[in-house]
């Protein structure tokens, strides 16, 4: 009984996640082309360079890897 009960919750939390996926996955793509213009402003760049070096290697990880087209 017990397992049958856990077995219904982890395909209940399946449900939740793929009820999300396509919304995250959209999210993600206009995050990361928010990030990637962002990135190219070169005012924006060294600023986070000389201020923010943390957060400009969090932003270009998140570019660089967040290829959601199989590259």
């Amino acid at each position: 009984m017990k397992k049958e009960r856990e077995t219904g919750n982890i395909q209940a939390q399946l449900k939740l996640v793929e009820k999300s996926y396509g919304q995250d996955v959209l999210l993600l793509v206009l995050v990361r082309g928010y990030l990637g213009k962002l990135l190219d402003n070169e005012a924006v760049r060294s600023y986070l360079s000389r201020h923010q070096p943390e957060v400009q290697a969090e932003f270009e990880s998140i570019v660089q890897n967040a290829a959601l087209d199989g590259k």
